[in-house]
C-alpha cells in the first residue's frame, strides 16, 4: 500500500519539498521542547523542568535523628546493625516523575503537548494541502 502519492517519478515538485521542510522546522523544535521539559509537580504546584534536570523530594528515614548513643547501642547487635547500615545506604532525595501529558481538565495541563499535538495537525495538512498524502 502507498501512502504517498509523489507526481514526477517519486520526486517532490518544489512546492512540496518547501511545504515538506517548513513543517518539519515547525515540527521538530516542538516536539522537542514538549519532550525535554515536562511537568513536574513540585510541592503542589505544576512546573516545567528539563528532564536532564528533574526536581526531587526529600526522604526521611529516620537515621538523622537518632545521636551517636542510639547508633552505638543499636550497632551492637548484628541484625540492628544490617538495619543501621541499610538506612545509611537508603537515598535521601527522590526523583519526581514526569507527566508529558498531563490532566485532561485539571491545572496540570501540559500547553507544551498542545502545540505539538497543533503543529503536527497542521503538518498532515499541509502535506495533504499539497498533494503528498
Amino acid at each position: 500500500m502507498n501512502l504517498f502519492r509523489l507526481p514526477n517519478n517519486g520526486s517532490l515538485t518544489r512546492r512540496q519539498a518547501i511545504a515538506v521542510l517548513a513543517g518539519l522546522a515547525c515540527l521538530i523544535p516542538a516536539a522537542a521542547a514538549w519532550l525535554l521539559f515536562p511537568k513536574y509537580l513540585v510541592d503542589g504546584k505544576w512546573e516545567h523542568h528539563s528532564v536532564f534536570d528533574p526536581p526531587s523530594i526529600r526522604v526521611g528515614n529516620g537515621y538523622s535523628q537518632l545521636t551517636a548513643e542510639d547508633i552505638k547501642r543499636l550497632s551492637q547487635d548484628p541484625r540492628q546493625a544490617q538495619i543501621l547500615a541499610n538506612l545509611r545506604a537508603m537515598p535521601r532525595q527522590v526523583p519526581l516523575r514526569p507527566f508529558w501529558i498531563g490532566s485532561k481538565y485539571g491545572d496540570g495541563r501540559n500547553v507544551l503537548f498542545g502545540i505539538f499535538l497543533l503543529t503536527l495537525v497542521g503538518f498532515f495538512l499541509a502535506l495533504k494541502a499539497v498533494g503528498i498524502l
